[in-house]
């Protein structure tokens, strides 16, 4: 619920904070994730002043009143029961409980049916103070503003703002190792296509081959021309698309290739995925193709840091991620120092098959027939016992 982009303050109500950050010629951009939450907007130079006024509003003083979480918690609802019958959508549900096995990243940022039903306002109320605070916040701003304009700006906003006499909460360090090599399959009868994902867990974003992963990433599924793509589509046209996301959050991490295929080549789908995995530590990738594959994923790098909104985002991801901002200018030169050797090890201790989950969504009655051939140990969980919030994934009995 604190994903809401608006939210009564002291002195604002929900629709006078919307009409004020369109005076301004922006909107408010809101966004939690496992690790942060965060507030921006974009807007021309000259109201750049008036924008951190109203943010600071915002992120100091909000009231968290009843009636707009009401609201926000049936938008919510509404959001969940369209994307529970979506095959795809309900599998980025599934995934953070296949990928994680720790609080929270086992659990899907935009809720559940059973936690957004928990929720109060008094809880908001008590997250906000707990963890809103001046020594928990940056202020990023990226565009045409000098440093002393900038600070004299944050200092008239946030210059009241005190740290609290409590102690601030870390997140841990060391996240358990996932027990892997599960094969789900939610049917969701009458489905029209399948969803297909292939999830591991990685380290978090400090680990120190964290270029290399990136790297392996990006030659296994980071685009049109990658690995992915080529087998399942381009070659075999069985998906409008296949491809790979590398996460590296702040604890944890993971790998999640996905693609959204006929029912009836879900099974040959999985067997794709898996073997272009095993294919990375079994088989040396060329220099020639690394250096392509790498050219895309600096180019995207490249490209975000060309605007101010992708500038503060990027900066605002090294912050999240404790990572200093300075190694913004490390990104292209130790991405580029990847070597196929690396790429090779990478993907022979941190992706070993036999430590990749798969998901699949679809009708099970056309699918689950030939994936059961392959796997024997299969999990089939029909949608209508499914509890996003038990590890298991179903529904436990009722006492």
């Amino acid at each position: 619920l604190a994903r809401g982009t608006q939210s009564r303050t002291r002195s604002r109500t929900a629709p006078q904070i919307a009409a004020a950050a369109e005076a301004l010629g922006g909107s408010i951009e809101a966004g939690a994730g496992p690790d942060t939450s965060r507030i921006g907007m974009t807007v021309i130079t000259p109201k750049v002043a008036d924008a951190v006024a109203l943010l600071a509003d915002l992120a100091q003083h909000p009231m968290f009143a009843p009636t707009e979480v009401e609201r926000y918690r049936a938008q919510a609802r509404d959001g969940l029961k369209v994307a529970m019958n979506d095959p795809r959508e309900l599998a980025r549900l599934v995934i953070p409980q296949l990928a994680y096995d720790f609080e929270p990243y086992r659990h899907a940022t935009s809720g559940t049916p059973a936690s957004l039903a928990r929720i109060e306002p008094d809880d908001l109320r008590r997250l906000h103070s707990h963890y809103y605070r001046p020594d928990h916040a940056v202020l990023i701003f990226a565009g045409d503003i000098d440093a002393a304009a900038a600070f004299a700006i944050a200092e008239h906003n946030f210059g009241e703002w005190r740290r609290p006499s409590t102690r601030a909460v870390r997140p841990r360090r060391e996240a358990p190792r996932l027990h892997a090599g599960r094969v789900v399959v939610i049917d969701l009868p009458d489905a029209g296509q399948a969803a297909v994902f292939a999830i591991r867990a990685m380290p978090a974003r400090s680990a120190p081959d964290y270029y290399t992963g990136l790297v392996t990433n990006a030659v296994l599924g980071g685009g049109y021309s990658a690995r992915l793509n080529a087998q399942i589509r381009i070659k075999r046209g069985l998906s409008y698309g296949a491809f790979s996301r590398f996460n590296a959050l702040l604890v944890g991490g993971s790998i999640v290739a996905s693609a959204q295929t006929k029912n009836e080549s879900a099974s040959q789908v999985v067997e794709l995925m898996k073997a272009e995995i095993a294919r990375l530590a079994a088989q040396r990738v060329s220099a020639a193709e690394l250096d392509v594959r790498k050219a895309n994923l600096l180019g995207g790098f490249a490209r975000d840091l060309e605007t101010s909104r992708g500038l503060a985002e990027q900066l605002g991801e090294f912050v999240e991620l404790d990572v200093p901002v300075a190694e913004i200018n490390r990104f292209l030169p130790m991405a580029s120092a990847v070597i196929p050797q690396q790429v090779q090890t990478y993907a022979a201790t941190r992706l070993a098959p036999a430590d990749i989950n798969f998901l699949v969504v679809g009708d099970a009655r056309v699918l689950v027939q030939a994936l059961h051939q392959q796997y024997p140990a299969l999990e089939l969980i029909p949608a209508t016992e499914l509890d996003l919030e038990n590890p298991t994934l179903r529904r436990s009995p009722a006492k």
